[in-house]
């Protein structure tokens, strides 16, 4: 069965369809140009706007030069936009939305990840080698506005820590190992 869960704030639902669409569009598009101008207006209207513009370049970089990453992100957006396999979304939904997503059923081994910490982006895999372990993902988002109708991912920002740690925090999803 599957589970099907869509948030209750209008303004949340029509900017999470309007980025699925958006990135679909990417997604099928053949031109680089059109490819990285499409990166450029997505990932500005998406992350918040105290993001620096440097990780706003290494972030569009990850997300045009692997593809895998980029499809990560389309399908993980369009988890949330259609409640397809959103096992909860916690928050009040007005100001703050956490949506709780399951695994694809078609997942596979390996998994990469991009890293947020003070400000400088990471990336790292996680490799499960056929074991039963589901990393279950977060994505938040926060309201711009006081009115809840402009959204934006939210960047969470942790202290440096050594990257020999097991604690990583995702970044836009939250997760720790």
């Amino acid at each position: 069965m599957t589970t099907i869960n869509q948030t209750r704030n209008n303004s949340l639902q029509q900017q999470l369809q309007s980025w699925d669409e958006q990135l679909q569009t990417i997604l099928n598009t053949t031109d680089i140009s059109q490819k990285q101008q499409g990166i450029d207006t997505f990932v500005r209207g998406f992350v918040p706007p105290d993001v620096t513009e440097e990780d706003i370049l290494y972030y569009e970089n990850n997300l045009l030069q692997d593809d895998e990453f980029f499809e990560s992100l389309v399908r993980e957006i369009h988890q949330c936009s259609t409640g397809e396999r959103v096992e909860e979304i916690k928050g009040d939904q007005k100001r703050k939305a956490t949506y709780i997503l399951l695994p694809p059923p078609d997942a596979g081994i390996e998994n990469e990840y991009l890293s947020l910490f003070n400000h400088s982006l990471y990336f790292f895999r996680i490799v499960t080698e056929g074991s039963s372990l589901d990393i279950v993902r977060e994505l938040s988002f926060i309201a711009t506005d006081r009115e809840g109708s402009q959204w934006r991912a939210e960047v969470r920002k942790y202290r440096r820590i050594p990257t020999y740690y097991a604690y990583f925090s995702l970044f836009f999803l939250g997760v720790g190992l």
